[in-house]
């Protein structure tokens, strides 16, 4: 019954020290990244005008070194669809920028309920080119 128990004991001692031989030191550990938010977002609501035919959709950006540009936004619910370009009224510094899209319906009116949209741009650093874009389904409220 000793020899059992011996051999258990053993078994237990070369698995730590194994695991612990096998584990990289932490100056050799990769650092987890920070997660970084999408370039370009949606709010998941957007306020009808009183008349139905215009829609407030609420844009996120954040870009760095770019010249401002016009977003470009599309609402499509049922038959209904408008699309329209932003100012450019908002910073390229580095932090996240809330810009306001007035989007018109070409026909019919936006209502209550469930819609389609998407926004893209294109930013241009003396570097680089980057295209963001984003499509999601939002609330029409």
């Amino acid at each position: 019954m000793t020899r059992p128990v011996r051999i258990g004991i053993c078994a237990l001692a070369v698995t730590v020290v194994g695991v612990g031989a096998l584990q990289a030191p932490a100056s050799a550990r990769q650092r987890r990244r920070p997660t970084r938010h999408p370039a370009l977002q949606i709010a998941p609501q957007a306020p009808i005008s009183a008349d139905g035919l215009t829609v407030d959709v609420k844009i996120t950006i954040r870009c760095k070194g770019a010249s401002p540009v016009p977003i470009k936004v599309s609402v499509q619910q049922n038959r209904t669809s408008g699309s329209a370009r932003s100012g450019t009224n908002y910073k390229c510094n580095g932090s996240t920028q809330r810009v306001v899209v007035p989007v018109t319906a070409s026909s019919n009116q936006f209502h209550k309920g469930s819609a389609s949209a998407s926004a893209s741009v294109t930013l241009r650093t003396p570097t680089s080119t980057s295209n963001p874009s984003v499509a999601k389904g939002i609330q029409l409220v």
